[in-house]
């Protein structure tokens, strides 16, 4: 009787344990199949973190209508909001305009001939050298951009860019815009040499009350296509 309530009891044992390390490794199973899905999808995808972001607080902002005389050649949206509206597939699209970082020509001669510096961003700069027509800056704040001073025909301005990505340099205005549009509208992400084609409705995630960002070199800026009649046709983004 001792020997069938020990073999009872060996068996229940092996029960149990096999039942445990099926449990496991169905666990492990379905873990690895999770990751893997995930990769699959960020691989072909541009990917944006907005993880820890804090909300921008707009309640005593006072939004203009965006149109396409808001816009100069040497100005960008940056994109603060995308959200739908209680009309059914409208979107309402909010941003502050930037202006290209320009100095004006007194402050270019002097630079030019060696004369005093410049504050950008809160840090000073002086002349380098000329080099293929533009003027190269120098600082000695060791937290200092690779900045130099091109001369932009089109609009009259000598403006800042930098030189390891020869991209312009834009600061905030004092613009704020928004405007409604179809959620079908398209939207096109620029990130590191991929483009995804996407629509407005795609990226109310990626645009939700973004703070718009000062003293920055590199920031997230929309350039927006329009018609003749002055609507909105797309919205192209470019990430860094």
């Amino acid at each position: 009787m001792k020997k069938n309530l020990k073999t009872i009891l060996l068996v229940a044992i092996l029960i149990v344990l096999a039942i445990d390390v099926y449990g496991v490794w169905k666990y492990k199973l379905s873990e690895t199949k999770t990751a893997y899905s995930e990769d699959v999808v960020n691989d072909d995808a541009i990917t944006v973190d907005i993880t820890n972001q804090n909300l921008f607080d707009d309640t005593n902002i006072e939004y203009a209508e965006l149109t396409n005389k808001d816009f100069f050649a040497d100005e960008k949206l940056f994109l603060i909001d995308v959200k739908s509206t209680n009309d059914e597939n409208q979107y309402t699209i909010k941003g502050l305009i930037y202006e290209e970082y320009s100095i004006t020509a007194q402050e270019y001669n002097a630079l030019r001939n060696g004369n005093g510096s410049i504050e950008i961003f809160g840090i000073s700069y002086y002349k380098d050298k000329l080099q293929s027509g533009n003027l190269m800056l120098t600082s000695d704040n060791e937290m200092a951009e690779n900045f130099y001073i091109k001369y932009n025909a089109k609009t009259n301005k000598y403006i800042v860019k930098d030189s390891t990505s020869d991209y312009s340099i834009y600061k905030a205005s004092d613009r704020y815009v928004e405007k409604i549009v179809d959620g079908d509208l398209p939207f096109v992400i620029q990130k590191n040499n991929k483009t995804e084609k996407l629509t407005v409705a795609d990226v109310t995630n990626m645009h939700n009350k973004i703070i718009p960002p000062t003293n920055q070199v590199k920031i997230n800026y929309c350039t927006i296509d329009f018609s003749r009649q002055g609507d909105i046709l797309k919205i192209t983004e470019l990430i860094f």
